[in-house]
């Protein structure tokens, strides 16, 4: 043997630069074959060390031929109900949490899922009962890296976490840190019922908001009509008619209805602009009583008044943000030029919310009549009048002077519809929380 080593060492001597790239390949290619292989066998073995892997199955949505990883969060217990093959079924989602131990907070990726996840997957729980963790629906589990993060050295078991400021959880498991190999990549789990608690009181804080915010303007009594037929050409005769006969306090036309953005451009140039700069403004445009329709407030000047100021069709009405965008100390009388026109500033209103309570306020422009964008009627009712005479007086003036066409008009709703929507999605996932908050869990065991 020692004197075939012997031959061998001479003969990889001899062989020089040959030798030491043959032996060198073969040594790079083994290693790289071992290292593939590895990397083979850690893909192949992703989940593959649950006792019951060969019995465990996801499930997908598939919508013309278009597969996510979504479902239905009724599917669940459809399934179960329906085939008895099946024996057990978690659901899973995923969040980032915030979760503090008084001073001690952290951002945390966290597994919402139900109580039978615990019993269908083998992550072992170092402290706990995998039968009983998750049935608490304030309840959270840890894993060993979360519970050293979140308690350092102390028992984590049975202590209170604080989850998004908003309410308690009590740690009723620690689980071993999750392997590399498992698509699971958490650092705690809640129940379903957690997470739905959680959307409640988000839910709730949206509605609150946009409650608070002031709109800016005045909705009641507010209805605007689109230009359709005649009502263009016989604008004037139609809001003289309504004034007249006591139906409008008063009247105004626009390019779109107030809350709605339809044209916007970054073409305005004011003295003192960087010519480097372009911002984007939004547009919208008036004949006279802008404010007294639409109940918004006069800060500085005053309204666009084409009946009074017959120079005003190249008025200009600023909100506050524009003002500021632009930097101007003293707004009223400066000239922007826009869309090819000089317009003299002759107002300043109060910023006002549009599409959206829960979007910031954009810089906008009114101009006046000499663009001649209008597609809409603003009608202030009068209020001293029933609701239902005031539609039927203006359905009959309408008709006279557009009798083609039906009396179209629409309520200033936008900021209803948005609560009554945020609202009934507090009432839907309020009404499940309290309902899996106050579940047997023995039932709920047996009906998930």
């Amino acid at each position: 043997m020692f004197y075939n080593l012997i031959i061998t060492l001479r003969n990889i001597r001899r062989g020089g630069i040959y030798s030491a790239i043959n032996i060198g390949g073969l040594a790079i290619g083994m290693a790289a074959a071992i290292l593939i292989l590895t990397w083979i066998y850690h893909e192949w073995s992703y989940d593959r060390f649950h006792a019951k892997e060969k019995n465990l199955y996801v499930i997908h949505s598939c919508v013309t031929d278009n597969i996510f990883n979504s479902t239905p969060k009724a599917l669940g217990l459809a399934l179960k109900t329906d085939y008895h093959v099946i024996n057990r079924v978690a659901r899973m989602s995923n969040a980032r949490f915030f979760i503090a131990n008084n001073d001690d907070a952290f951002k945390i990726q966290t597994g919402i899922t139900d109580p039978d996840f615990l019993t269908m997957f083998d992550f072992p729980l170092l402290q706990g009962d995998k039968e009983t963790a998750l049935n608490d629906p304030y309840s959270v589990i840890l894993t060993e890296k979360a519970a050293i993060r979140l308690f350092g050295q102390e028992a984590p078991m049975g202590k209170t976490l604080m989850v998004n400021n908003q309410y308690m959880v009590t740690v009723s498991g620690v689980m071993k840190d999750l392997p590399d190999n498992t698509v699971f990549q958490f650092e705690a789990f809640v129940p379903v019922a957690s997470a739905l608690i959680v959307s409640t009181l988000v839910v709730h804080r949206q509605i609150s908001y946009a409650q608070d915010r002031k709109s800016g303007y005045d909705k009641d009594q507010l209805i605007y009509s689109p230009f359709v037929g005649n009502i263009r050409n016989n604008y004037e005769l139609i809001r003289q008619e309504l004034l007249s006969s006591g139906t409008a306090l008063s009247v105004m036309k626009s390019w779109s209805p107030m809350t709605e953005l339809w044209a916007s451009s970054d073409d305005a140039v004011w003295q003192g602009k960087d010519p480097e700069t372009r911002t984007e403004f939004y547009y919208f445009s008036t004949d006279a009583d802008w404010t007294q329709t639409t109940g918004t407030a006069i800060i500085e000047g005053r309204d666009i008044d084409i009946h009074t100021y017959p120079t005003d069709s190249t008025a200009m009405l600023l909100n506050e943000t524009a003002v500021k965008i632009m930097n101007l100390e003293n707004p009223i009388g400066e000239i922007v030029s826009t869309q090819g026109i000089d317009c003299h500033v002759v107002g300043v209103v109060q910023d006002f919310i549009i599409n959206s309570p829960y979007k910031p306020i954009e810089p906008m422009i009114i101009c006046g009549p000499k663009y001649d964008w209008f597609n809409f009627m603003h009608i202030k009712l009068n209020g001293h009048n029933r609701m239902a005479d005031n539609i039927a007086q203006a359905a009959q003036i309408f008709k006279q002077f557009n009798p083609s066409y039906p009396f179209e008009y629409h309520w200033w709703l936008f900021v209803v519809v948005g609560c009554i929507s945020l609202g009934i999605a507090l009432l839907t996932v309020g009404f499940q929380a309290i309902k899996a908050a106050t579940a047997n869990p023995v039932k709920a065991i047996k009906s998930e």
